[in-house]
């Protein structure tokens, strides 16, 4: 009955999609993706990929390729709050790693640095990744429903273009169709948070040649506020970001509360919106794309059922503060790749499987409740400078009580400071970008002490990142050098490329090739890559980084799975067949046989 019969099948073309598509092409699992549109997006979207995501990108060879279509923050390293982009500025900061005080803790985080790269962009990087193996791509085919059958899942499909149906069979079903997800109803997975009814905003894309603007300030994001001008309810507020620096720029549209959606998007003259905003009448606006979208605060309750998963946008929905959304898309991707590969090629149980929803259920949740609280502080902005008052004679009274030396002007001047240091939260949270933290049956803690087995966070778990080697951890980052000192990289690079990888030192590399060559060749097809760091081994720590991190003695192992996170870890010493005991003891649970 089935048209076309694959080992995968994956819903959607976007971020998640998209990379996970690439990330099995790595693996050679052969896959067929479907999109119901023609072509991958063409409107910008999402923009900023982040330390994780990148890292992610970094292990399948892509990094080079996205950051030569990117920007970066340290050619636009502001954001600001204004009336007008051109007009009077109440204030200004760094954005992310270019915040003097943060930059330390982004370079110890990762070897990678954010790139903005409008997602227009990224995914055809991604879908040419990922058709360079065994993976095919049908537009124009729309997802209408599945059952199972004695050969795994059978997914009825439409050909846009002819009418007719489609018959796909496959073992596995991935749903990352965005948030209007056909696939996460089928599954039962309830959508549930704070804000179930969501509230619409607007982006309005656009051409524009405000060099001449933007030279003396490079600003990455503007907040354009007017408390003493007249404004469209559809637009109380805006932010402007760059797409391409700096001849293209997108405009998000906050309306006033409550006010209802537009019908149409054409209803509003948005070019002069735009002008009113920007401030200088020259410059020419050319719009290309306008749409709407709904700020969300919902995640599912479960992301997978048998060998049905969804992933990024279907399950967690949330504004673009933080810009968590496509960063955690393809993180989930990354999650679930090496374990529908592992499954696939009988190197794991099926069990496995169930770890990709205890595992990136509680992260979707986190990103929900960061975006949202995040998306509040900006609020709090607004209703501080009078935005939420009903009349402009109102507004126009508290932007000016701001300026005057008055007991109610200080009063004023004091909220909105401490609004403005809120925004923190929104642009230099390394802690919410890296601060993953994974327990299931994929993560071996037996050997933790009990009062040890969890991170211990700094101050603040959303602005700062914890580093260490505590099993579900994300392998911290470490620069090292060769023996022939001829270049350097990161533990990072070391570690995934579809492989489990064990980090030890002296007195450990040769008793742990032995075990892991040992360990291996009862898991037909597994791979385990021993890498000695320090004095005389295969990488130096000149900086001692990784001595600080490792958590570990020199001779002990820190064992990695594919995906870079740590899944067990320890400091006894231990002659050839009890580390070979052990660790097939370990790599049995882990991959949950």
């Amino acid at each position: 009955m089935a048209n076309i019969t694959t080992e995968v099948l994956i819903v959607g073309t976007g971020p998640g999609g998209a990379s996970l598509a690439a990330f099995l092409s790595e693996y050679d699992i052969p896959t067929t993706i479907i999109e119901k549109q023609p072509f991958t997006t063409p409107e910008p979207r999402a923009h900023v990929t982040n330390m994780g995501a990148m890292e992610c990108i970094r292990d399948m060879g892509l990094e080079t390729a996205v950051k030569e279509q990117g920007a970066h923050y340290s050619a636009m390293p502001l954001r600001r709050y204004c009336h007008t982009i051109t007009g009077q500025e109440y204030f200004r900061n760094y954005i992310s790693n270019q915040v003097l005080s943060m930059k330390g803790e982004y370079e110890s985080a990762s070897p990678c640095t954010h790139v903005d790269i409008p997602q227009n962009l990224l995914e055809p990087i991604l879908i040419k990744k990922a058709c360079q193996s065994d993976v095919k791509v049908r537009w124009n085919t729309e997802f209408i429903s599945y059952e199972e059958n004695a050969s795994g899942i059978l997914s009825t499909c439409r050909d846009l273009e002819t009418g007719l149906r489609l018959y796909i069979q496959s073992r596995f079903l991935c749903g990352a169709d965005g948030g209007r997800s056909t696939l996460v109803k089928q599954i039962g997975a309830k959508l549930a948070g704070p804000r179930e009814v969501p509230d619409t905003c607007y982006s309005i894309s656009f051409k524009a040649n405000m060099e001449h603007i933007f030279a003396r300030c490079p600003v990455f994001m503007h907040f354009i506020v007017q408390p003493d001008k007249e404004f469209n309810p559809n637009c109380m507020v805006a932010s402007l970001r760059v797409i391409r620096p700096f001849s293209q720029f997108q405009l998000i549209a906050i309306p006033t509360p409550g006010a209802p959606p537009l019908k149409k998007l054409d209803d509003v003259n948005w070019v002069e919106v735009i002008s009113r905003l920007i401030g200088d009448p020259s410059v020419k606006i050319d719009i290309f794309t306008k749409t709407k979208w709904r700020v969300n605060e919902v995640v599912a309750d479960f992301y997978s059922k048998g060998n049905v998963f969804c992933l990024g946008d279907a399950v967690h929905r949330h504004p673009p503060a933080n810009g968590l959304g496509s960063n955690t898309s393809i993180q989930d991707a990354y999650n679930l790749a090496w374990k529908i590969a592992y499954v696939s090629k009988g190197i794991a149980s099926h069990e496995l499987l169930a770890t990709y929803n205890a595992e990136r259920q509680p992260v979707g949740a986190q990103v929900v409740k960061r975006a949202n609280d995040s998306w509040r502080i900006d609020q709090e902005v607004f209703e501080a400078m009078g935005m939420l008052e009903p009349t402009v004679e109102k507004r126009a009274e508290i932007l000016a009580e701001m300026e005057s030396d008055s007991k109610r002007g200080r009063a004023l001047r004091g909220k909105l400071d401490k609004a403005f240091h809120n925004t923190a939260w929104q642009f230099q949270t390394c802690g919410a970008e890296m601060n993953q933290f994974y327990r299931s049956r994929a993560i071996y803690i037996d050997d933790e002490p009990a009062g040890a087995r969890e991170p211990k966070h700094p101050v603040d778990r959303d602005l700062y990142y914890a580093r260490g080697t505590i099993p579900g951890m994300r392998l911290p980052h470490a620069w090292l050098a060769t023996k022939s000192l001829d270049h350097d990289l990161s533990t990072q690079d070391l570690a995934g490329h579809g492989c489990f990888a064990l980090f030890t030192g002296i007195g450990g590399k040769s008793v742990w090739t032995k075990a892991a060559t040992d360990a291996s060749e009862k898991f037909p097809g597994l791979k385990i890559r021993v890498f000695g760091i320090g004095w005389g081994q295969d990488y130096l720590d000149a900086m001692h980084t990784w001595r600080d991190v490792r958590g570990v003695e020199e001779d002990g192992a820190v064992l990695v799975r594919p995906d870079r996170f740590v899944c067990w870890r320890t400091s006894k010493s231990m002659n050839v067949q009890a580390a070979a005991e052990k660790l097939e003891r370990v790599i049995k649970a882990v991959l949950c046989w």
